[in-house]
C-alpha cells in the first residue's frame, strides 16, 4: 500500500532495533522513492514529543483506524487482526 505525507500509520510488525512494537501509532513524514519505497514515520509519547524517527517500509506499515492508539508506557497489548 503507498502512504501519503502526513498519513496517520500504524506499525503491523515489531521493529526491536527501535524499541517500536506492533499497533504503535505515527505519523509519514517524508516520503523516499530511492533506492527503495520507503516512509520516514514520527512517532511521539503523549507529550507530542518525538520519541523514534524511522524509516520504514511499506509492509510494515498499515492506516490507523480508530481504535489503534496504544499506550506508549506498553500497559495494554495492541489487538491483532
Amino acid at each position: 500500500m503507498n502512504f501519503s505525507l502526513f498519513d496517520v500509520v500504524a506499525l503491523v510488525q515489531d521493529v526491536p532495533g527501535e524499541q517500536l512494537r506492533a499497533g504503535m501509532v505515527g505519523a509519514v513524514v517524508e516520503i523516499f522513492a530511492k533506492p527503495n519505497l520507503a516512509y520516514l514515520v514520527e512517532f511521539c509519547d503523549q507529550s507530542g514529543r518525538t520519541i523514534a524517527l524511522s524509516a520504514l517500509l511499506p509492509e510494515q506499515l498499515r492506516l490507523a483506524e480508530g481504535d489503534d492508539l496504544v499506550p506508549i508506557n506498553g500497559d495494554a497489548a495492541p489487538r491483532h487482526r
